[in-house]
C-alpha cells in the first residue's frame, strides 16, 4: 500500500518550509551578532561586549545590578560548563550510535522530555523564577526544548531504518539547537563571573 498523494505533498512541503525557516534563522542570528559587534571601537573590553550582547538579548536598557543579581542567584545552583560539556557531548554520543559503536540504549519517548537533565531541571527550577521575565531566558527554554525533540527524532528516524535522515537531522536540526543552547549559557556564564574578583 503506497502513501497516498495528499500525504506525500504535506511532508514535501513540511519539509520545505522547515529547511526555509532554519535558513531564515540562520541569516537572522548571524545579522544580529553582526549588527551588535559591528562597531568595535565602542566596545572597550569583554565586559562590555558581555553587557551589550545581554542588554540586547535581554531587551534589558541597562545591565543593572539587580539583572545581574538575578543571573548570578539563579546560576549559582547550575554548572554551567558541565551544562555545556553536557550537551556538546550528545553529538559525539548521538554520532557513535548512528555509526553502531555504542553499547548505550537510547529511548526516543524518553529522550524528549527536557526537564529530566541537570539543565532542564535548572531551568524549569531557579532558572525559571529568577530569569523566566527575560526574552532570552524564553529562547533558552525554546531552544533547549527542541534540542531534545530533535536528539529524539534522530534516534526514531534511526530505529525506522532511516539512518541517512537520521544523519540529516543530527547534523542540521539537532547541531542548529545545540549551538543556540551552548551560545546562551556561555553569555550567562560571562554575565554571572563578570562582577566576581579575579
Amino acid at each position: 500500500m503506497g502513501i497516498p498523494m495528499e500525504l506525500y505533498f504535506f511532508c514535501y512541503y513540511l519539509n520545505k518550509i522547515n529547511s526555509e525557516f532554519n535558513e531564515i534563522c540562520v541569516k537572522t542570528r548571524v545579522y544580529q551578532f553582526e549588527q551588535l559587534f559591528s562597531d568595535k571601537s565602542k566596545i572597550t573590553n569583554e565586559r562590555d561586549a558581555v553587557f551589550d550582547f545581554l542588554k540586547s538579548f535581554f531587551r534589558k536598557e541597562e545591565a543593572d545590578s539587580s539583572f545581574v543579581n538575578a543571573v548570578e542567584e539563579s546560576t549559582g545552583s547550575l554548572n554551567i560548563d558541565v551544562a555545556i560539556a553536557s550537551h556538546e557531548n550528545w553529538k559525539l554520543r548521538l554520532h557513535a550510535y548512528l555509526d553502531g559503536k555504542s553499547s548505550e540504549t537510547f529511548e526516543p519517548d524518553v529522550i524528549c522530555f527536557d526537564n529530566r537533565c541537570d539543565l532542564g531541571q535548572w531551568i524549569h527550577g531557579p532558572g525559571q523564577e529568577r530569569l523566566g521575565k527575560y526574552p532570552g531566558f524564553t529562547a533558552l527554554v525554546d531552544n533547549h526544548k527542541m534540542f531534545h525533540y530533535a536528539a529524539s527524532n534522530v534516534v526514531s528516524l534511526n530505529q525506522a531504518g532511516k539512518n541517512d535522515d537520521a544523519r540529516k537531522m543530527l547534523d542540521n536540526q539537532f547541531n542548529h539547537f545545540s549551538e543556540q543552547v551552548v551560545d546562551i549559557l556561555t553569555a550567562l556564564r560571562k554575565i554571572s563571573a563578570s562582577r566576581k574578583p579575579r
